[in-house]
């Protein structure tokens, strides 16, 4: 089980351009690394377009988005384009990071990302967890933890 204060499982996986995307590819910025069920679907189009409505007040923080699920590239493209959705959004089919993050559900039927975030710091250690959200303020909640991490 991950846990706060270890460093945050790698991991490389196509966005929704079909784009290799690492978590290295942050450069040691600090990110919001969010795992949803379902592109499409009632409760992620919530949070997407939550996160995407905070995604200026995050940026200017220097802190950077993304979204995990085990949708398919194309899938993500459509969910992207129809939201607008300004961050990267990272198919993970077969679940593999999803299990590394304790995220994976394989209940009924095709195995699903679980709905949990993980605040990965820029020494690319876990700071926060957050587990089993609620779509709805979710995205004021993470930038709410971001702002007090930042005060001394």
């Amino acid at each position: 089980m991950v846990t706060r204060g270890e460093p945050a499982p790698a991991f490389e996986l196509s966005n929704q351009d079909g784009d290799a995307v690492s978590l290295s590819s942050f450069g040691g910025a600090p990110l919001v690394l969010y795992f949803y069920p379902r592109a499409s679907t009632p409760g992620c189009t919530v949070e997407a377009n939550e996160f995407a409505s905070a995604y200026e007040q995050l940026s200017d923080l220097g802190v950077s988005v993304v979204g995990v699920s085990t949708d398919s590239p194309d899938a993500l493209a459509s969910f992207a384009d129809e939201q607008s959705i300004p961050f990267d959004l990272l198919s993970d089919p077969d679940g593999t990071t999803a299990r590394r993050y304790d995220s994976l559900s394989d209940g009924d039927g095709a195995p699903t990302a679980e709905r949990n975030t993980f605040l990965i710091g820029p020494d690319g250690s876990i700071e926060r967890i957050f587990r089993s959200v609620s779509p709805e303020g979710h995205a004021t909640e993470i930038t709410d933890a971001i702002e007090s991490l930042a005060k001394p």
